[in-house]
């Protein structure tokens, strides 16, 4: 066990290859994506990428290297001449079996929301780490420990995870959070708690959250029952009638403000003290994942339900909203960087609605292609083929293409056609052909446009 540096030895494998090319390289393991890093390199001269590995257990880890831009490349191939792990070493003052820096280093990144109160089911759940991968969140019933519930960890921005955690009421559940295998640990008791009428007005909530609603007055020596109505946005009405003491579980399963009322008697001759409460719901879908064109900007519009969302983005990926009053709320997105991700969340660091990842495409069509002649006919006549070709095809995906020189057409003889990811083959290239009449001269001169659920996110 322990956490080690990964050194890669590479250089330029083609011996015609002049000058030095920059190579990057991605690292995964175990599946996880533990970074990027670029150096240059030509031929001869031995170059390094460095990794820095999380904390691993004893055992078999898998390692899988991606050259990420091999075909961005003209005449180049790298050379890995060597793989290998050095060890830090380091002093281990308390005898635990781990370098004193390793569990600095946890101790540095690792971080969780610990609750003053918990009024909401789902309980959210959000923490850093070094290796939010290798982060693992169970809990138990106070006072049963054998009965284990593992909860489902994602990934937000980096160094960050989270977890939603349901909550039964009249239940204290012990929620425990491993951090890379043991490394670090921490333990705290949560309860849902009842939301009480008379101590509150306001809460902003997840849509499909679950409320423990309750009006028990704390100066009151003897509870009474009344009745609960509930008004939803869509302006539906339920009344509930709750015993005395009582509370009952509302599930909240639409975006908007929701009024929780009730009135409750007094001394005869006194009006009814009416207490009043806002539920206000909120929702986000930034489905479909966006797709960007590498070094392009675009217009992104995610599915937002009010303007108090935040949108949060990794460091590298641009997130520019110019005008937060506009209906629908868009976006100017760009970015280099694949799986850069974005999360849309309650205000003042609340709890997340949704979370994506955005898939960047490269373009090979320009360096790596060519138009080739396939057959010339009697009348002079020249048919063409020539590719699109991408790093990736998303399904969404679709390409508007044109042509738009005299005298040439598609081999069908129309000069516009739509393609989608399914006229891909499984390299990520589209072959066509293009029809030049007798005479012309020059290039077969055609452009396309890039949309992704119908919405333009780059010319090419």
């Amino acid at each position: 066990a322990g956490a080690f540096k990964l050194v890669i030895d590479f250089s330029e494998h083609n011996a015609s290859k002049s000058g030095s090319s920059s190579f990057t390289v991605e690292a995964l393991v175990n599946g996880h994506s533990i970074g990027q890093m670029s150096n240059f390199a030509s031929y001869g001269p031995t170059r390094e990428f460095v990794f820095y590995l999380p904390f691993l257990e004893v055992g078999t880890h898998s390692l899988e290297l991606v050259w990420v831009n091999g075909l961005e490349i003209a005449d180049s191939s790298m050379e890995v001449q060597s793989l290998r792990l050095e060890s830090f070493g380091g002093t281990d003052s308390d005898s635990s079996g781990v370098a004193d820096w390793i569990e600095s280093r946890a101790l540095h990144y690792g971080d969780e929301t610990t609750p003053t109160h918990v009024y909401v089911s789902p309980f959210f759940v959000e923490g850093q780490s070094f290796a939010p991968e290798y982060v693992s969140v169970r809990s138990h019933v106070d006072g049963l420990p054998e009965v284990v519930r593992d909860e489902v960890v994602q990934k937000g921005l980096q160094y960050h995870y989270y977890a939603d955690v349901p909550m039964v009421p009249g239940e204290t559940r012990i929620l425990e959070i491993v951090d890379q295998f043991g490394l670090r640990s921490v333990q705290y008791p949560i309860t849902w708690e009842a939301f009480n009428l008379y101590e509150h007005e306001f809460i902003h909530i997840r849509k499909d959250g679950s409320l423990l609603i309750e009006v028990v007055d704390p100066q009151a020596t003897v509870a009474q029952g009344l009745t609960l109505e509930i008004h939803a946005p869509d302006g539906s009405s339920e009344s509930h009638s709750l015993p005395a003491g009582g509370s009952l579980q509302a599930l909240f399963d639409h975006a908007g403000d929701w009024l929780l009322t009730t009135s409750i008697p007094q001394a005869v001759g006194e009006e009814p003290l009416v207490l009043n409460a806002t539920v206000q719901v909120s929702a986000a879908s930034l489905t479909p994942a966006p797709i960007l064109l590498n070094q392009n900007q675009r217009t992104w519009i995610p599915t937002l339900s009010d303007g108090e969302i935040e949108m949060q983005s990794d460091v590298g990926l641009q997130l520019v909203e110019f005008d937060p009053s506009a209906s629908p709320r868009s976006f100017q997105l760009s970015t280099a960087f694949d799986g850069a991700r974005i999360v849309a969340r309650l205000p003042n660091g609340g709890p997340i609605l949704d979370v994506t990842e955005a898939t960047v495409i490269k373009d090979y069509s320009r360096s790596q292609t060519y138009n080739n002649v396939v057959e010339t006919f009697a009348d002079g006549s020249v048919l063409v083929s020539a590719y699109i070709y991408l790093s990736e095809v998303p399904e969404d995906l679709s390409i508007d293409i044109q042509v738009w020189k005299s005298g040439v057409t598609f081999e069908d003889g129309t000069i516009w056609r739509t393609i989608t990811a399914e006229d891909f083959d499984e390299q990520g290239r589209y072959r066509f052909y293009m029809l030049r009449s007798p005479g012309v001269s020059g290039g077969n001169c055609h452009r396309y446009w890039i949309e992704q659920d119908g919405q333009n996110i780059g010319q090419l």
